[in-house]
């Protein structure tokens, strides 16, 4: 059975990786066709205030989670019969949280645009034609969740992988669009476009899952028990999931503040960079989190606890192996990606980089934490370290004058919540073994990584920036991460089943 799981984590990670590969340089050269064509100030808007319609989309990013621990955690039981009954209900609440996201968004997001963002007075206009699209396309982004979340619960990364990539074509296709097809406003144009694209995504997920899964389905009447068990889990994640949301977006807010659309531009770039690069490490995490609860909800807490670690420490190989190149040569790429490389861009992608290797680790432990079901104290407590960043970050970049601090207050912030969360998932599981994950799970591969990072960085520093250099660095650096991880961190039994799946391959 073990093996098997390992099997079909192995297979549904190469799927994700597949679409990460493509998708992660599809991204960034749309990115660099939309800043080139919008114009680094008005790029800044369209993410601040796009940003906004995320705040306010926070309900969904707690049912996302609920939907689909309840569909995995019912399948690990092997209650068939209640997968329909917990579709039903992520239904009629996503249903209720588009309703509540219009009301909030036709309201106090509104007041929010015109009164407290830092937007120049002609730009208005655009703004809030950015919004309405943005609202409305974060509806459809809503109604999919039910149907994403029985995709992951089912294990189906290959349809996972397939509609992401058309997504990430079809916006690759409105960049390209844009610099041909003019317009009176090509912000406004962008913005229509891509609420478009969303509506594809979510009829291509509607459309699958109607058609191969027989618990999926758009009626509203969902067992009022199991409606009160979801909003009672989700209501729990509410506090949590909704202090990181306004902390990712509200550090775009802070930037706008401090240094306007420009600075904005700074901030979206680094998103957009550093989240190509950090799913390299979470698509194995997507891969992992199904089997986690499946074995908690089979009371396998040492298989369980096994998973957790190998996915901590694989994560973080997987982001290191670009995240290290990316870091030495960050200024380089960006010269080599975008014809106007706004200030603050490269150090920011560097130290939200740093802070991605903690924050695997926590991804990991939230799985573990989730599967238990007994979540409100997490939530509430790690709700409160992300929040408390922000005035933080603001009262240092105010007194000190550099925004840096908006990346650096996360690093140590994430680095706490990997201790703080492992005791957290301990007092829940008393079979959890808080030293073994926090070494073999965490110190361990970050002291790999971390010293193939400075090795890199004080040898490369003696050449000029180069093509060259690059592949020298990005082949220099997997050598010796992949090297250090199969000599120091795996284990006899794990290096033998790797070479015995090694050798049946080239048998073939």
């Amino acid at each position: 059975m073990g093996r098997d799981n390992d099997r079909r984590i192995a297979r549904n990670t190469g799927f994700l990786y597949l679409r990460m590969l493509v998708t992660m340089g599809v991204s960034l050269y749309t990115s660099r066709v939309v800043l080139d064509v919008l114009g680094v100030a008005d790029y800044g808007i369209y993410n601040v205030v796009g940003g906004l319609v995320v705040i306010l989309s926070f309900l969904n990013g707690t049912m996302s989670g609920a939907t689909q621990r309840f569909l995995n955690y019912e399948m690990g039981r092997g209650e068939a019969g209640l997968l329909k009954a917990t579709f039903a209900s992520a239904w009629a609440i996503h249903l209720a949280i588009a309703a509540i996201l219009l009301l909030l968004g036709e309201t106090a997001g509104l007041w929010f645009v015109k009164n407290y963002l830092v937007i120049e007075p002609e730009r208005m206009t655009a703004a809030m034609w950015i919004y309405q699209f943005s609202l409305w396309g974060a509806l459809f982004s809503v109604l999919l969740v039910p149907f994403n979340g029985a995709v992951f619960a089912h294990e189906r990364m290959n349809v996972y992988a397939y509609i992401t990539l058309l997504f990430t074509f079809l916006k690759l296709g409105v960049a390209l669009l844009l610099l041909y097809v003019a317009s009176a406003d090509t912000l406004i144009a962008y913005a229509a476009l891509i609420f478009a694209v969303n509506v594809v995504n979510f009829l291509c997920y509607f459309i699958y899952c109607l058609r191969n899964f027989s618990e999926c389905g758009i009626s509203v009447k969902a067992p009022a028990a199991q409606v009160r068990n979801m909003l009672v889990y989700s209501g729990s994640d509410l506090i949590g999931t909704a202090c990181y949301t306004i902390e990712n977006q509200g550090v775009l807010v802070i930037l706008n503040r401090i240094g306007g659309t420009v600075l904005n531009a700074a901030g979206g770039l680094c998103v957009t960079v550093c989240s190509a690069i950090s799913q390299f490490g979470s698509s194995i995490i997507m891969a992992f989190r199904p089997q986690i609860i499946k074995q908690y909800a089979a009371r396998d807490y040492d298989y369980m606890q096994t998973l957790m670690v190998n996915c901590s420490k694989y994560s973080i190989l997987l982001l290191a192996l670009f995240a290290i190149p990316a870091f030495v040569e960050m200024d380089y790429l960006l010269e080599l990606w975008l014809k106007e490389v706004p200030a603050y861009t490269a150090l920011f992608c560097r130290l939200a980089l740093i802070m991605a290797l903690s924050q695997m680790a926590v991804f990991t432990l939230n799985a573990g934490i989730h599967a238990t079901g007994r979540i409100f104290r997490f939530s509430l407590i790690t709700g409160l370290t992300y929040i408390i960043e922000l005035p933080i970050m603001y009262v240092l970049m105010r007194h000190t004058g550099n925004p840096a601090w908006a990346y650096i207050i996360p690093i140590f912030q994430m680095t706490f919540n990997v201790a703080l969360v492992s005791v957290m998932l301990r007092n829940r599981m008393a079979e959890f073994k808080i030293m073994r994950f926090i070494c073999s799970g965490y110190l361990q591969p970050v002291a790999v990584v971390l010293t193939v990072g400075i090795v890199m960085w004080m040898t490369t520093s003696v050449f000029k920036d180069s093509l060259l250099r690059l592949l020298m660095v990005g082949f220099t650096s997997a050598l010796l991460v992949i090297g250090l991880y199969w000599s120091a961190l795996m284990t006899p039994a794990m290096r033998a089943e790797v070479m015995t799946a090694i050798k049946k391959k080239l048998k073939r």
